[in-house]
């Protein structure tokens, strides 16, 4: 029986639709850990292991500061991510906190696109009555997910001309330093989702490091790799590997040439922001070719290839055959004739003949006639058979 395969990788190894579970956050007097307070009050997970969850991504959960913003967060552990939709709350006694909506699943299924493109949480069956529901909830399907992630990256591409500013620095800032976790400033609010999937059609496939991140936050933790902050809070930290970034800001290096080139490169109209830079771009409309793809463009056929260069019209260096016997000579890629006792030299260097076994300076580098190199006949020239 022929594997079932499916191009997108929507189907495990047995052809199943694959799903993904979802637990809601929030302030209860009788959450799942059994106590009253911030926890998981609804899940479609076993409780021990979304009790499990919360105890080690808590603080992000709860994003405690002076400033909350409605945020989208990516985390991960092996091969499993966290995708949350945390954004301000108050209960029924007035008290101030959040309230999440998390996703959990394999990193297959919820990799940093389908993440990015899920920001608006639009997902079919998304509208949970979050404030109220409690206990057990059913699985999310993949397939809703997908179609919610395709069209949220169609709206973050066409925002991406509005925050090509902010995404150079950020891109030069990247180049500059491209292991380092980075805390950006983001005054306005909406330049985070765009700029992230900016740089994740630059740097997406080459990355070292996880691609984690909160569009909005209070805290510059370890956790997450890229954190958006309306504000700087305090002072940054001495050490560690985190940077803070303005991407407004400009200093004239090299890497930010490179990053506005690369920007430039994403945001042309035939190149699909996303794709790595380093693939062929796909055919568009306007019969626009390049010289350099691979693939078969649909527009205007196969690509014409570089002819080679031509090689000089002079006598084509002979290749008569093995050397006569008694000549001493070994069988090169090319053979003439020794040159007899007594005559002189080509004033052109044009020879093929032996090497002097005389060494001389004076005496010109000989040229292989038809061949436009300097060397003699490249690497496998012949060399006498026995030396004196």
């Amino acid at each position: 029986m022929a594997a079932l395969h499916d191009p997108r990788g929507r189907a495990d190894a047995w052809g199943h639709d694959r799903s993904v579970d979802q637990v809601v956050f929030r302030w209860d007097t009788e959450n799942l850990s059994g106590t009253t307070g911030f926890g998981p009050v609804a899940c479609s997970c076993p409780p021990e292991r979304a009790d499990d969850l919360f105890r080690r991504t808590g603080a992000l959960l709860r994003g405690t500061g002076e400033v909350t913003a409605p945020a989208l967060l990516r985390l991960e552990r092996a091969d499993e991510v966290l995708l949350v939709r945390r954004a301000p709350w108050r209960d029924a006694g007035g008290r101030a906190g959040t309230l999440c909506h998390a996703l959990l699943g394999p990193a297959a299924v919820l990799d940093p696109a389908t993440c990015l493109g899920l920001h608006g949480w639009s997902w079919q069956g998304a509208d949970l009555p979050l404030a109220e529901v409690r206990g057990r909830l059913p699985r999310v399907a993949e397939a809703p997910l997908v179609a919610a992630a395709d069209e949220g990256l169609r709206a973050l591409t066409a925002a991406l001309p509005r925050v090509r500013y902010e995404l150079t620095g950020a891109v030069a800032e990247f180049l500059r330093h491209p292991t380092a976790s980075f805390t950006l400033l983001d005054p306005a609010g909406t330049a985070a989702c765009p700029v992230l999937w900016g740089l994740h059609g630059v740097f997406g496939g080459q990355a070292v490091r996880g691609w984690t991140f909160a569009t909005h936050d209070t805290d510059e933790t370890d956790q997450l790799r890229f954190v958006f902050v309306s504000r700087w809070s305090g002072a940054a930290a001495a050490a560690g590997n985190r940077r803070r970034v303005d991407p407004a800001e400009r200093c004239g290096d090299r890497a930010e040439a490179v990053a506005e080139a690369l920007v430039r490169h994403q945001l042309r109209e035939e190149y699909a922001v996303g794709r790595p830079c380093g693939a062929s771009p796909p055919a568009t409309a306007g019969c626009r070719c390049w010289r350099w793809q691979r693939r078969r463009c649909r527009c205007c056929g196969p690509p014409r290839r570089p002819r080679p260069r031509s090689r000089s019209r002079s006598a084509p260096c002979p290749r008569s055959g093995p050397p006569p016997p008694g000549t001493g000579r070994r069988w090169g890629a090319c053979w003439a004739p020794p040159r007899a006792a007594g005559r002189a030299a080509d004033p052109s260097g044009a020879t093929c003949g032996p090497r002097s076994t005389t060494p001389s300076h004076r005496t010109p580098p000989r040229r292989c006639p038809g061949r436009p190199t300097t060397s003699c006949c490249g690497p496998c020239a012949w060399e006498p058979a026995t030396r004196a």
